[in-house]
């Protein structure tokens, strides 16, 4: 979310409009990266995590499901 402080209210439209360019060419520029790392075969999926690291992907896996299960028990009762 951008934020920016002003001093003037006359200086706000400015500054809104320096972040809304900002925004777009981010969000292009973001998507021109994927868009090659995908296309080079770069791109990093689960799978690669789990073959690059099998025994702390489990271990995060493992993780993810105490915490999903400590969060539901009370509404699940399980």
């Amino acid at each position: 979310m951008p934020a920016i402080w002003v001093h003037k209210d006359e200086d706000f439209a400015p500054a809104r409009q320096l972040i809304d360019h900002y925004q777009v060419q981010r969000a292009d520029r973001m998507r021109q990266e994927y868009e090659l790392i995908r296309q080079r075969g770069e791109l990093r999926t689960m799978w690669h995590s789990f073959i690059e690291n099998p025994l702390r992907f489990i271990g995060y896996m493992a993780l993810i499901a105490v915490v999903l299960y400590l969060s539901l028990r009370f509404f699940l009762s399980f």
